[in-house]
């Protein structure tokens, strides 16, 4: 599910026409409110728009890149843009000033904040493990791989050369227990899990059967814990096997689903396949032109405040960053993070008001790619999707942040869409896409009303529905497609 990083925000002139003074959040001429818009429709009431850009395109007022990592978008109030973003990689939220870009304010929710702290007290404890007071490499690779050197910021006015060099000789010297010059499998592999057949470089003259076969048999030595001479997935966890293991498990005769097993055969034709004349270790030249291939510019330690990066927001292999977009109502303004952390905070001065965790409070589960929906309002409710076996939906009261019910009839796991509001049969309801279907739940008590499956994929449902009178339509990608159902009777 490949997607774009935002780093920066421009603002054109484009953006400050007139919009009636109705929907369901307050707003008033010039602005908007809500993720798709003051109606959360994607629709504007705005007339005597522009029918094409003027040459060149709208005059550019203002830009920034004061906004973070991420792929929130905007919501504009009362002359002041509120969005969300990784900064130094800890989410927080953003007010700008929406006449000359300049940040009003930027917070992360105070128990939020409060959170984080205690949990990076905790980790450095535990990942120094030597304590000596840092996190240095070895230490540090443990624990994230090789993902570690996002976080470790660079050493300003140092010779990237020679601080590959320092760092893999400090690395050697913790790391190679023979004292070879060379990282074998078992020295190295739980170190470099994600990185090691990259780093191991391909001899072309060598005999390529013979080292498969060599390292096939180093595998078995070093990983198979029971002699049964097969490898489970338990055995190879944290090492560079686990990353293959699909592309190496074979479908089973008449099926397309391996049996979880690892056969020394198996292993021995992907090698072949996959990284022939590789030999399995990692010598120092290798390592230092991998260093310095990858432009590594820190310093190999984590300080407390470099830790903070590893976790003060959510996390992905394909982007970092937090997703949805804030809605603002009234004097309140609600956000939700990556991570499923929702709070309600004072537009004017992001002090919080409440917060409350969708996994922790509510039985969710982060979905692959994130919490990425946006805080719906319905009247004195504020609607999030935890998802989960406590039930998919949740409304609180917008005020208090209380609960007010989760629809225990629909237990489906979370997505990425934002739901709806609508009135289906004279009846309010939030028309929701889960990871299984597209579905209505009543405004007043959230009971199931209705499903349809047909439009839902199990990677990535990330559209929001849309209804028009009892029509609802729903579509996605991956293979599947899209599907229009009238709702009946509810």
């Amino acid at each position: 599910m490949p997607m774009l990083r935002r780093s920066f925000l421009f603002f054109s002139l484009a953006f400050l026409c007139g919009i009636p003074l109705y929907g369901q959040v307050p707003y008033e001429t010039g602005e908007w409110p809500q993720w798709r818009g003051p109606e959360a429709d994607g629709v504007s009431r705005e007339t005597g728009l522009l029918k094409e850009w003027p040459e060149g395109g709208p005059k550019v007022l203002w830009q920034v890149d004061s906004v973070g990592v991420g792929y929130s978008s905007i919501a504009v109030k009362s002359g002041r843009i509120y969005t969300l973003g990784d900064l130094d990689g800890v989410e927080h939220v953003l007010c700008l000033d929406a006449a000359d870009g300049s940040v009003v304010w930027k917070k992360q929710p105070g128990p939020l904040a409060n959170l984080l702290a205690g949990r990076i007290e905790t980790e450095f404890k535990q990942l120094d493990r030597n304590q000596d007071g840092r996190i240095d490499e070895v230490e540090a690779l443990s624990r994230f791989g090789w993902d570690f050197t996002k976080y470790d910021r660079s050493v300003s006015d140092a010779d990237p050369e020679q601080l590959a060099r320092d760092r893999v000789d400090a690395l050697l010297k913790q790391t190679d227990a023979d004292a070879d010059g060379k990282l074998s499998f078992d020295e190295g592999s739980r170190l470099f899990r994600d990185r090691f057949e990259q780093i191991d470089a391909e001899d072309k003259q060598a005999d390529a059967a013979t080292l498969a076969a060599d390292r096939t048999a180093d595998y078995m030595k070093n990983l198979d814990a029971d002699g049964d001479g097969k490898l489970s997935r338990e055995e190879v966890r944290r090492t560079s096997l686990e990353r293959q293991f699909g592309r190496i498990d074979q479908p089973e005769s008449g099926t397309n689903k391996g049996d979880e097993i690892l056969t020394a055969e198996e292993i021995k034709q992907a090698l072949l396949k996959f990284e022939p004349g590789r030999d399995g270790v990692l010598t120092q030249q290798e390592l230092l032109d991998y260093y310095i291939r990858e432009h590594v510019t820190g310093d190999g330690r984590l300080s407390q405040d470099e830790l903070r990066s590893a976790f003060g927001g959510y996390r992905n292999g394909m982007g970092d960053g937090p997703r949805g977009t804030p809605t603002v109502d009234g004097e309140r303004l609600y956000i939700e993070g990556g991570n499923g952390d929702v709070a309600c905070m004072d537009a004017a001065t992001g002090e919080t008001i409440w917060y409350v965790s969708l996994s922790r409070d509510f039985g969710g589960r982060t979905p692959g790619w994130g919490y990425s929906e946006s805080p719906l309002i319905a009247g004195q409710l504020v609607i999030v999707t935890p998802g989960g076996q406590q039930g998919t939906m949740v409304a609180l009261d917008k005020i208090t942040g209380e609960k007010v019910w989760q629809s225990s009839s629909v237990t489906e796991g979370a997505h990425y869409s934002t739901p709806v509001l609508a009135t289906i049969g004279g009846v309010q309801q939030l028309v929701q896409f889960g990871n299984q279907s597209v579905f209505g739940v009543a405004v007043a008590d959230g009971r199931m009303l209705w499903s349809y499956k047909a439009p839902a994929n199990g990677t990535a449902n990330c559209c929001s529905p849309i209804v028009d009178e009892d029509l609802v339509f729903a579509a996605s990608a991956y293979g599947t497609g899209g599907g229009l159902v009238r709702v009946g009777g509810t």
